[in-house]
């Protein structure tokens, strides 16, 4: 018989008896990389941990480049994941639920930036001195869509889509400038896009901009809100700024619909204090949300939105660009801390966190090969 599995650094466990005539001695070290990925699909972020440190031979196989898991099956396979861009056209893609990191090697998009994401697509840029390209591209997919030269000298701050680039519904909308912005519009198929400039002071939050009832919504970085018609071309500024020592320690912002809402997520201050506010359109000001439910929040700067929690224990949290270690880390709005996955880490503060402000949350399709 095997002796059971002990936690530590035993680089094998074997059989304590002697080998009985006729039989084999295998060592649960030597279990095939394939099986032992096949036993972490199943595995959520504290088992995971458990499981790595069982074995130092199964621990090295989490440096393999390994692909992302198809997103079909169990609902929790279908979770977003951090996606970066890392050297050389290699992408890695950090599952929230599994606490683990998988690997792409896509050359299509090296040296690319990620500007936004939704619908399994990515909406990306590559600028140098000689051209400002944007194209959308799909990690599980390889199909890539180029647009039209960007029309600003000075490239986008923000940009959103609103349907699949597949789609004839779909238009592209960025925002141009710090202190006064311009907006630029294309639909898929078109040469050209079509230009709105503002004459009003306006100093943009890196998010993206939402397309809510009609009309485009900006943060700002005061707590406004820029609202653009492009039925009538008009922009304009609602000025309700939120509270002045939260303006002048803002850290990052992030902007998401949240069950026919929009809200925001300030993160400011040395302790990267963090509050959620929702905007209430009739009266333009801003209202503290204290519980998001059985929702959870996915913030980054390329993509921002609301999910249905697939499994107990992960709703009414945040889910950040933010690490501890190796582990991911949210803040939950029940304990007001934040937390890391593998649950070695809770603080009410998170200015210790690191922070990859270059990566974007995206939902894996059912088409990725």
């Amino acid at each position: 018989m095997l002796t059971n599995m002990s936690s530590g650094d035993t680089d094998v466990v074997c059989n304590d008896n002697q080998e009985k005539k006729g039989e084999l001695e295998r060592c649960w070290s030597d279990l095939p990389v394939d099986i032992i990925d096949l036993i972490r699909l199943y595995l959520f972020a504290r088992d995971s941990s458990a499981f790595n440190a069982t074995c130092r031979s199964w621990r090295s196989t989490t440096a393999i480049l390994r692909p992302l898991p198809p997103p079909g099956g169990c609902p929790h396979r279908q979770s977003p994941c951090l996606m970066f861009i890392e050297k050389f056209g290699i992408c890695k893609f950090f599952h929230p639920i599994y606490n683990d990191f998988y690997f792409m090697e896509i050359p299509e998009i090296a040296n690319a930036r990620l500007r936004y994401s939704r619908f399994g697509w990515l909406l990306l840029s590559q600028e140098d001195s000689s051209t400002k390209n944007i194209f959308f591209f799909n990690p599980f997919t390889r199909i890539k869509i180029e647009l039209p030269r960007i029309p600003f000298e000075d490239g986008f701050v923000s940009l959103c889509f609103t349907a699949p680039p597949t789609s004839s519904d779909c238009v592209v909308m960025g925002v141009s400038g710090f202190l006064f912005y311009s907006v630029a519009m294309i639909r898929l198929g078109d040469q050209n896009w079509s230009i709105d400039e503002n004459d009003k002071k306006f100093r943009l939050a890196e998010c993206h901009p939402i397309l809510y009832r009609g009309r485009y919504y900006c943060l700002g970085a005061d707590g406004n809100v820029g609202i653009y018609n492009p039925k009538d071309h008009t922009c304009d500024v609602i000025l309700k700024p939120l509270d002045t020592k939260v303006i002048e320690s803002l850290r990052q912002a992030f902007f998401a619909e949240f069950d026919g809402k929009l809200l925001a997520v300030f993160v400011y201050g040395h302790e990267r204090e963090v509050h959620v506010w929702r905007l209430n359109l009739s009266k333009m000001n801003w209202f503290p949300v204290q519980s998001l439910g059985d929702k959870m929040l996915f913030v980054s700067r390329g993509s921002s939105f609301v999910e249905t929690a697939s499994v107990s224990g992960i709703a009414n949290k945040i889910y950040f660009s933010k690490f501890y270690g190796n582990s991911g880390v949210f803040y939950s709005l029940s304990t007001k801390k934040y937390h890391s996955y593998t649950g070695g880490f809770s603080s009410h503060t998170g200015h210790k966190l690191r922070d990859f402000p270059l990566s974007t949350w995206i939902k894996p399709t059912l088409e990725m090969g």
